[in-house]
């Protein structure tokens, strides 16, 4: 598998300074609008990596990678642990870039308040964030492509929000105000939620392309 994953990383390498130029410009404008305090810039970054994955589908199309892949010795199941195993890295990739950048901006700016903990802890939401939205586009794309699923991959955006949403309207109805320690602590364990999610999502790409014909 670690074929497969170096694989997706040089292909979205060639797409790499684009997406960096845009998180250094965007790291840039944050750095000096808002007093060097961007602790949220890690959930930025972890999604724009996360995207990338998406790239790597564009590429196995073009080069009729499937097809290729289908006379090596490795197994459909192997061609979807990579892709996902893609997703987790560049996810954790893009989350700890955003803390560094965080970090950086709060010390280069005069009068800003270093806060090495609330930087951390950014990393959870945009980690969670990244890979719920990576792992649920992975299914769609071998369903039905990379070109046909992005409108649906829209959806990848809005459903996170609508679940938090959900979820604060119903306390609410049932007399529960959220609190600052329910928020730390969801935030706290996303991390595991947002992994049993992936794995479901992995079952499903891998019953989804056993089933593809090539």
């Amino acid at each position: 598998m670690k074929s497969l994953v170096l694989k997706d990383l040089y292909n979205v390498g060639h797409n790499m300074k684009s997406t960096l130029a845009v998180i250094v410009l965007m790291g840039v404008f944050l750095t000096f609008t808002t007093d060097g305090n961007i602790s949220f810039y890690s959930i930025f970054c972890a999604i724009m990596f996360s995207l990338m994955v998406i790239t790597s589908f564009s590429y196995d199309t073009l080069s009729n990678w499937e097809h290729y892949a289908m006379i090596l010795p490795i197994t459909r199941q192997d061609v979807v642990r990579g892709k996902f195993a893609v997703l987790l890295l560049l996810g954790l990739s893009g989350a700890v870039l955003g803390l560094l950048v965080g970090l950086l901006s709060a010390a280069i700016v005069p009068n800003a308040t270093l806060d090495l903990g609330e930087q951390a802890f950014y990393m959870l939401p945009g980690f969670t964030i990244s890979i719920f939205m990576g792992s649920t586009s992975i299914p769609l794309i071998f369903k039905f492509g990379a070109e046909k699923a992005r409108l649906m991959l829209m959806g990848t955006f809005v459903l996170p929000a609508l679940l938090v949403l959900a979820v604060v309207k119903l306390m609410e109805h049932v007399g529960i105000q959220p609190t600052d320690q329910m928020v730390v602590t969801f935030f706290s364990v996303s991390p595991v939620l947002v992994l049993v999610w992936a794995y479901l999502m992995y079952r499903i790409s891998c019953g989804i392309f056993q089933k593809k014909e090539l």
